[in-house]
């Protein structure tokens, strides 16, 4: 689940150029995996299968998504398995109709965000929406399992929240014999937006540890990854906060100086080996110390006690 209160103007989406240049670069650089979906519903974009099957065509092996299985009807689940996603993870969030609703608010401006957008397609659909995402998932299982395939492995997410927290039992014995994986997760409060008004030098800064309590240090996502957004950003993880460390566009920004790169210059780059150096040294930019310090670990850690 991504929160997106913080969230302004019109949807952006990627276009047929740049997805041209990023293929290339994938195949040159013998890219091992593709994550479909940072924050975003990858399903909207109509031709999400045609993405699918350039990566097959230049060898990623591991093509997978992310995503809310509003989407998963009958003609995406065959796209799904034909064009071998080897991992289809779907945030839920919740166990009844009830509290979905309150969790899984709908977009009432999705209609204005995505207007003379073409390539997006939208579901407005109010009533029984956990019950049909439910239904689909199920039956992306038992299409896998009826051709006797091992993939797509499938996993289902619950973010734990206060509005939740009393569903964790019921959606742990909901799924726990249907899909493959269940995993719950630590809800992040977001202070996106006063981090964004922030000089870039503030927010890349080495600082002293700014949390006293449980600190936290450590993450791994920018030695092994890196998001790449609809406007041509790139940034070393696939969170919200990671936007304000921005390691540069891979189709430039000429009116703000900034020049086109390469992904293969920006995993190499300086700023991505200075964030790297500050994991190993533990003195952290003020960016990612708010991002691992802001989990509701106290919501967490009583629901963890309640349940011995």
């Amino acid at each position: 689940m991504c929160l997106s209160s913080h969230r302004k103007g019109p949807t952006k989406v990627i276009d047929d150029e740049m997805i041209d240049k990023l293929f290339k670069e994938f195949k040159e650089n013998n890219l091992p995996a593709l994550m479909f979906g940072a924050g975003e519903e990858p399903l909207m974009y109509k031709d999400i299968d045609k993405m699918w099957e350039k990566a097959n065509s230049i060898g990623i092996m591991d093509n997978f998504l992310f995503t809310n299985g509003t989407f998963l009807n009958e003609e995406m689940r065959q796209k799904i398995i034909e064009n071998k996603v080897s991992r289809v993870f779907i945030s839920i969030d919740a166990a009844t109709e009830q509290t979905y609703r309150k969790i899984r608010q709908t977009n009432r401006g999705i209609d204005e965000d995505i207007q003379g957008n073409k390539k997006l397609q939208i579901i407005n659909e109010d009533e029984n929406r956990l019950e049909k995402i439910e239904d689909n998932i199920k039956k992306l299982v038992e299409l896998r399992d009826s051709k006797k395939l091992s993939l797509p492995l499938i996993r289902v997410s619950f973010a734990v929240q206060h509005a939740n927290k009393h569903e964790i039992e019921l959606f742990k014995t909901k799924w726990e014999n249907v899909v493959d994986f269940i995993e719950f997760q630590e809800t992040q409060n977001i202070g996106y937006d006063k981090l964004a008004k922030l000089s870039e030098e503030e927010r890349w800064r080495r600082r002293e540890p700014l949390y006293k309590k449980d600190y936290k240090k450590d993450c791994n996502a920018p030695f092994h990854s890196a998001t790449v957004w609809a406007d041509g950003s790139v940034i070393p993880c696939c969170t919200f906060q990671g936007k304000n460390l921005t390691l540069g566009n891979i189709n430039g920004i000429p009116e703000l100086g900034i020049p086109a790169t390469s992904l293969k210059e920006l995993w190499n780059g300086e700023k991505i080996n200075e964030l790297r150096e500050q994991f190993r040294t533990g003195k952290l930019n003020i960016v990612c110390q708010s991002c691992l310090n802001a989990r509701q670990t106290e919501l967490w850690e009583n629901i963890e006690e309640e349940r011995k």
